[in-house]
């Protein structure tokens, strides 16, 4: 249970807009979103040191999420069928997600990514067939209220 203060993820919104300025939402779809980021690093140490020394680097962000396929829509305006063309094309996109659904307040993160890897599970287990999709983000992840 959450404390005061703290959210649950329990409406994930993620939504793309696509290369005709229309924004996309493919929540019903998607699951287990997360968000990572890391810093480079540059050695400076310098000759007759005993420990390296280090100066941080440039920020990595990178957003992935699990897509559960739809069969129900027609083939071309599916989840997985429009995202496996962006992968395809390698076309960079403007993303919003938004962990607590749309809702006023939210919290909401924005950025430019392109999808970087799709992998398709095609379990065979009475489970539900989905994708692994990363997203490689260009430039910073803006954070704000809806």
């Amino acid at each position: 249970m959450a404390l005061s203060g703290e959210f649950i993820a329990s409406s994930l919104t993620i939504e793309y807009e696509n290369p005709t300025s229309t924004w996309n939402a493919i929540q019903t779809y998607v699951n287990n979103g997360k968000s990572s980021q890391s810093a480079g690093e540059a050695e400076t140490t310098g000759y007759g040191t005993t420990s390296r020394t280090k100066i941080p680097g440039l920020i990595e962000n990178s957003y992935s999420f699990s897509l559960m396929y739809n069969n129900t829509a027609a083939y071309a305006s599916r989840p997985q069928t429009v995202l496996a063309g962006f992968f395809a094309n390698r076309t960079t996109l403007a993303w919003r997600v938004r962990p607590n659904g749309s809702g006023s307040g939210n919290h909401q993160m924005a950025f430019n990514a392109f999808i970087s890897k799709f992998d398709t599970d095609l379990t065979n287990d009475d489970q539900p067939v989905s994708a692994a999709i990363e997203l490689s983000i260009s430039g910073d992840i803006t954070h704000s209220s809806l």
